[in-house]
């Protein structure tokens, strides 16, 4: 597979996951930057390839096969299978920082400093960090605007996550 097909496959991926609907065509050659021809001729070899379904006749028919659609599952049996794995709906939740005013709680789970807009946590949190952690995250953080990439956002996010387990926040295993 090429690296422009991931490409495709992870924006209708994205798009699934964070709106429900596969995206348009049109939207989908403007976030790749490359030509309608190129995204037709793309998703025919992704469909040919059995790594895309696409809907006839219809504007966001794209679908990655062997998903199941949640929405068809019942919230009990959801429950179930959760349980099944060790896992409780509460456990699910990631504590959201809040906003105050123009700027925001520091990202520490156990921190309610206020932060400046553009800082991640307080000082004493951030300080706390190991150094090499501390400038991975800037350079994540400059590479992830500079480019806008998705893998480079979501690098970004990887090193934020263990910073806030190495301040006291935990994710459910």
């Amino acid at each position: 597979m090429t690296p422009l097909q991931l490409k495709l496959l992870d924006a209708v991926r994205d798009s699934l996951s964070q709106y429900g609907y596969s995206p348009r065509i049109a939207d989908l050659a403007a976030a790749l930057r490359v030509s309608l021809p190129r995204i037709g001729q793309l998703i025919t070899e992704l469909v040919d390839g059995g790594h895309l379904n696409r809907a006839p006749n219809k504007a966001r028919g794209l679908s990655l096969p062997g998903v199941c659609d949640l929405r068809s599952v019942s919230s009990e049996q959801l429950r179930d299978e959760l349980a099944r794995r060790g896992e409780v709906v509460g456990a699910l939740s990631v504590p959201a920082r809040r906003i105050l005013g123009r700027g925001v709680t520091c990202a520490a789970d156990c921190c309610d400093i206020e932060v400046k807009v553009g800082h991640l946590m307080c000082r004493d949190h951030w300080l706390s960090l190991p150094f090499d952690l501390r400038q991975s995250i800037l350079a994540a953080h400059s590479q992830a605007r500079r480019t806008g990439a998705v893998e480079d956002a979501d690098c970004f996010g990887e090193l934020v996550r263990q910073a806030r387990e190495l301040t006291g926040w935990r994710v459910a295993a």
